[in-house]
Formats: C-alpha cells, structure tokens, sequence
C-alpha cells in the first residue's frame, strides 16, 4: 500500500529548508542585533510559554527588547524599530527548525488566550503555528481577535501550498501597511491583550449558553412527544376508559405547579 503524504509533511522539509536559508542571509543581522542587545542588557533572547500544535506548550523566541527596571517594563532604545519590521521575531526561525513552529501558520498565544477560546476556535492549533498568521495579511478592515481566530481555524482545515503562496503574495504586496499595523499594535500591545481576553471571555460565555440552549431545546422537544395515558376514575370509584392524552412540556409544568 503507497504511503499518501500529507501537505504538513512536505511543508515541514519545506520550513526547514526556509529557515536555513534565512538564518545564513540574515546571519548579520542577528550579529549585529545580538552585540547591540548585549551592550544594553545582558539578555539577549527572551523567552516566553506559547501554546502551540494541539495545545502542547513550548518556549517561543525573541529578541528582548523589554527589560524591567524597578518593577517597570522599560523599551530598548530602537525596540520600537525591531519590533516594528519585526526583526525581534528572526528568532522564531530556530522554533521553525525545533519544529515548534511553522513558516506561515496561526500565531501562537499565551495560555490565558487558549483556555478562553472555544472549541471550533482551538481547531486553529490543529497545525504548527507560524510565524506569519493567515490573518496579518487580511487588510480588509479592522478585524479583532475573534475574526483572526475564525480566519486561523478555517485555515488550519483547509491549508494546501496555494494558500500559502496567497499569503505570501498578500505579505510582499501589502508589506508597508502591515509594518503600519505592527507599529500601531505594539504601542499598545498590553492593553490590546487585555481587550482580546475580555472579548475572548464574553465569546465563549455566549458559545457555552447557546449550546445550553440547544441541549434544553433538544429535551424540551423529547418531552413534548412523550404520550402518557391516563385513567379517570368517577367519585364512585368506577373506572372509566383510559384516555389517551398527550402533555407537552408545558402541561408537565402546569400539572406540576398546581400540585404544590
């Protein structure tokens, strides 16, 4: 029996292949970046828990361009420029490499992201997540949290190499105003979580009642075709013939109610 092989598998050959290249072009890049972080912090990488394929946890890279003094989160001179071209992400190439990650693929979040997300909205996590979202080169208008997750989950199901290529070609096409976008959202980067978290926390509280609602339906819909036969007895204490009555729901709760 011929082995089918999947897209994911030749997109992995496909990562690595990309990351070498990219880690050897921009090896002066991450000299340069590396001995200018080191002169202003000892840290050079910044490491941070990331939820990535299937849920399973791992250690994203950066460039640190944060550090804290006095209990203060303090930008680098020039971060807001690496983080801006997004020269802090280059690190997440040797993610790419541990295959952790993937080229292009859903972003990978904080824990506090995964566990406020509903089911179909954790189906974005079925395939490595990447360094560039789906969702980044959607320039169609302001789109929230919600939007990127539901443009990542159908994604994650239907990924294939001409999506991909439609990615890239949007990224290249479209790569001033996303630089734009970027520098815009890292201004105010904290806040932006914290709004996506609250939109993420009203979304599955609304998911979690309307499925709620269609199991009570369902029963209320069981009940409503349930026969039940009753026997009418006269004061005499006779039987009469049993009477074949079907009750809804409603007449359960009725019948219910006056018997208190």
């Amino acid at each position: 029996m011929e082995k089918v092989i999947k897209y994911e598998d030749i997109k992995r050959v496909i990562d690595i292949g990309i990351s070498c290249g990219l880690i050897v072009i921009l090896s002066p890049v991450f000299g340069i970046v590396s001995i200018y972080l080191k002169n202003k912090e000892n840290t050079i990488i910044f490491k941070q828990k990331r939820v990535g394929k299937n849920g399973q946890i791992f250690d994203i890279y950066k460039f640190r361009t944060i550090y804290v003094r006095d209990g203060k989160d303090i930008l680098i001179d020039n971060g807001d420029f690496l983080r801006k071209y997004g020269i802090d992400e280059l690190p997440q190439l040797l993610n790419v490499i541990k295959g952790d990650m993937s080229i292009i693929g859903p972003r990978p979040r904080v824990s506090e992201y995964y566990k406020n997300m509903t089911e179909e909205q954790k189906k974005s996590l079925d395939v490595r997540p990447g360094i560039i979202s789906p969702s980044l080169t959607d320039l169609t208008g302001d789109i929230d949290i919600l939007d990127k997750l539901k443009i990542e989950s159908e994604y994650a199901q239907n990924h294939s190499l001409k999506r991909d290529l439609v990615v890239l070609r949007n990224l290249l096409l479209n790569i001033k105003e996303i630089f734009e976008e970027r520098h815009l959202g890292n201004k105010g980067n904290l806040i932006n979580q914290a709004i996506d978290i609250e939109l993420l926390k009203e979304n599955l509280k609304k998911s979690n009642m309307n499925s709620t609602n269609k199991v009570d339906n369902k029963n209320d819909s069981r009940e409503g075709t349930t026969n039940n036969s009753l026997i009418v007895i006269d004061e005499d204490g006779s039987k009469e013939r049993p009477k074949q009555i079907t009750l809804t729901h409603n007449n359960l709760r009725k019948n219910r109610e006056s018997s208190y």
